[in-house]
């Protein structure tokens, strides 16, 4: 044995990891302070033919002329090398079959790199090695410039945008410029290479201090907001103390693991480790403990939340994840490929769906339960450029610019939106499916300080020094004024009529007091675990208790109790109000609503398809409903109980353009008769009822360029713009309130 050689290293706390060696002085094992043991063997030239872990298994290590050529995993995948006659890897074979290669100059840099789909990125290089250019598979370009010594002096995307920076004689970066905008940040450095101040074009300043042995002490923003650290003498961060005072202490155990963070209120949370260093526990200040245990490489085997209710998860050999067990026993499994990458997930109800990827590792299919598949395009770079439903209608198109913004979006319906980019990458113009077009301007730090909508007038904001928000002006010229304390909390905001709304907060940064105009307050406690447990304002008091885990089990105010209890998935199983009426609530094994029981133990019960979509519902009289699904799983039937049908028809883009009611005989009660505009809001709406005779009613509804409601039938609305938020005022009666969500 060389006695050079480490056989036993002892930690602070007593644990110890072991070595063995060969007689070339080689490890052969390291076994951990856990037990757990790695075992290495070598070839005649000293390389790692195989490795072992204890229960995980051996990887195999297959060398040619010295070089390595293939690593075989414990679950038998093995990934591939090719090298050229001088040693340089030009191809690598992943455990899928899928061959990417590389080129090489004369001076050994990569020059191209082509994936396993062809696509190739090509390399240019200067007499020192330095890149000059790389072009994507695409044929955009990006360049690179580079001083005497060696350092970057700018980069040129393939769009034209240029950064370009500036060094001292140190060598350090001194300016960020933004050639097209004329933008740039600055640094200073002390005597000992340190940055003590950075600052941006309008002169906001962030600076900062250090003590003797280089740590951070001081930050101080553009707005003076001071927030300080302090060390031990290890290095470790012992304070952090905010630009308003509140201090988090942090201490840590003799190998410096964290061992406990105590908050500005001086509420302490722990951390325990085991003897590989892995977090055990955590505790809040409330003693309420989630805890983890782990297999041989560190993956968590098991994890119990604070009311005692444990996940259980399982791996493979190579540590992909398997399968996880819930608190109540219910299994959802995973299998994936030889490159990690999930191929199925089997619910635990062994209902399964499934995923296919290209040779880059792009999901190129997702498949349901049903065999239901949708399908996605990519472009060389990698953007998502189409999607095909499960009816095999093309639903999604997108366009990209040489860096990769979205350009286009087309829908099924062939409408398009359209972005429009200044050279900083930032969207200045936005054309919706309708050809209506809003405007964005900036300031320097890329935040939109306008907005201009041609039919809904131009909205502004400006921020303050410390990127706050500080005024917003809407289209009808008001103005919202809003403070901030040197925490960056809003503290007031008042409104273009001079009402003033302010804020308090305690000293871990939670809301505790909102003023409004009226001098009224809103007051909030808050429990150790900084969980809200009293709400209180001039009329009323609401308390709220809670579990372990933070479910609400009471609410209370001055109409009485409400309770909530808790199934070991923190669903909510049972519900008491006001007046003691109970409703309770089951699931099934994947988390669907399975019944529910109002009082008087009427239940209803419902039931799915095995991709989750509800088919049917049983009241407790024995009345049933079912529901049939097209194969992107939307709602084509209802069949109610007295024998009624409702049935619904789709376009292209997944609206309705039907609604049909129908008698038990099969005649036609209503119909509902849908049309769009090109950003999917409902302009006309055509009501049939058969009776005696047939009368037809139509709706004609238009939108502003919010894709709120204008008119009805004819009639405009009467609109109050206030503050941030946007309140519609219907001069007339309407009958129906459409909301649906858009893409």
């Amino acid at each position: 044995m060389n006695n050079s050689n480490l056989t036993l290293k002892h930690v602070p706390v007593g644990d110890k990891t072991t070595y063995t060696y060969d007689e070339k002085g080689r490890p052969l094992t390291i076994t951990d302070p856990m037990g757990y043991t790695t075992t290495y063997t070598y070839n005649d030239n000293g390389q790692v033919l195989t490795k072992t872990v204890s229960d995980v298994g051996t990887e195999t290590n297959q060398y040619e002329n010295g070089m390595l050529v293939s690593t075989t995993r414990p679950d038998g995948k093995a990934v591939k090398y090719g090298y050229d006659e001088i040693g340089r890897m030009i191809s690598v074979t992943d455990t899928e079959g899928n061959k990417s290669t590389f080129e090489y100059d004369n001076n050994g840099n990569l020059t191209a790199k082509t994936d396993s789909q062809g696509n190739k990125i090509t390399f240019t290089y200067n007499s020192s090695g330095d890149n000059l250019t790389q072009t994507d598979a695409l044929g955009n370009t990006t360049t690179y410039t580079y001083n005497g010594n060696g350092k970057q002096t700018s980069i040129k995307d393939a769009t034209g945008h240029e950064i370009r920076y500036e060094y001292d004689g140190e060598d350090r970066r001194v300016k960020i410029l933004d050639v097209q905008s004329g933008l740039y940040t600055t640094r200073t450095y002390d005597a000992n290479g340190r940055i003590t101040e950075t600052k941006d074009t309008q002169g906001n300043a962030t600076t900062y201090t250090y003590n003797e042995v280089n740590q951070l002490i001081t930050t101080t923003s553009p707005a003076g907001g001071i927030r300080t650290y302090t060390y031990y003498q290890t290095g470790k961060i012992r304070t952090i103390t905010d630009e308003v005072g509140n201090t988090t202490t942090y201490a840590y155990d003799k190998i410096d693991r964290l061992e406990s963070t105590t908050n500005a209120a001086g509420k302490i949370t722990t951390y325990t480790y085991d003897k590989d260093g892995r977090l055990l526990e955590i505790k809040n200040p409330l003693y309420q403990t989630v805890s983890y245990t782990y297999d041989s490489i560190g993956n968590v085997l098991t994890q119990t939340d604070p009311n005692g209710n444990t996940t259980k998860y399982n791996y493979d050999t190579v540590g992909l994840l398997t399968s996880v067990e819930d608190a109540l026993h219910n299994i959802t499994q995973y299998e994936n490929d030889g490159e990690g990458r999930l191929v199925k997930i089997i619910d635990a109800k062994g209902n399964n769906s499934s995923f296919v990827y290209d040779g880059l590792g792009r999901v190129t299919k997702t498949i349901d339960a049903l065999g239901n598949t949708i399908e996605m395009e990519y472009n060389a770079e990698g953007n998502l450029t189409g999607m095909h439903d499960s009816l095999g209608k093309k639903v999604l198109t997108r366009t990209y610019d040489a860096v990769g913004n979205v350009l286009t979006q087309t829908d099924a319906l062939g409408n398009t939106a359209e972005n429009h980019y200044d050279q900083m990458g930032r969207i200045v113009e936005a054309i919706d499916r309708m050809g209506r077009k809003t405007s964005l301007t900036y300031d320097e730090q890329d935040r939109v300080t306008m907005v201009i909508d041609p039919e809904n007038g131009t909205t502004k904001q400006e921020f303050d020094q410390d990127g706050n928000i500080k005024t917003y002006i809407d289209p009808n010229n008001n103005k919202t004024t809003f403070e901030h304390d040197l925490a960056g909390r809003l503290i007031s905001e008042t409104t273009a009529i001079g009402s003033t709304k302010k804020y308090g907060y305690n000293s871990l940064n939670l809301l505790s007091e909102i003023q409004n105009a009226r001098e009224q307050k809103a007051q909030f406690e808050y429990d150790d675990a900084g969980r809200v447990i009293s709400y209180t304002t001039p009329e009323n008091k609401v308390t709220y208790n809670y579990d372990n885990n933070g479910n609400i089990l009471t609410v209370t105010d001055i109409k009485g109790i409400i309770t909530r209890e808790y199934d070991a998935l923190n669903r909510v199983t049972k519900y008491t109000d006001y007046s003691g009426n109970t409703i309770t609530y089951t699931y099934d094994a994947v988390g669907n609503l399975e019944t529910l029981t109002y009082p008087g133990d009427k239940a209803v019960n419902y039931e799915y398809s095995v991709v989750n979509s509800l088919t049917k519902v049983t009241d407790w009289a024995g009345r049933t409903a079912t529901y049939e699904y097209d194969a992107n799983s939307r709602l084509t039937k209802e069949n109610r109980p007295n024998g009624t049908t409702c049935a619904y028809t789709y376009d292209e883009a997944g609206q309705i353009t039907q609604q049909k009611d129908t008698d038990q005989t099969g005649n036609t009660i209503n119909q509902y008769d849908y049309e769009y505009d090109k950003t999917g809001n409902i302009t006309t709406e055509t009501m049939t009822q058969e009776l005696q005779t047939v009368q037809t009613t139509t709706t004609v509804m238009t939108y502003d360029t919010h894709n709120r409601l204008a008119t009805y039938n004819g009639l405009a609305l009467q609109r109050t713009i206030s503050n941030r938020k946007r309140y519609d005022k219907a001069i007339c009666n309407t009958k129906k309130y459409y909301k649906r969500k858009r893409t």
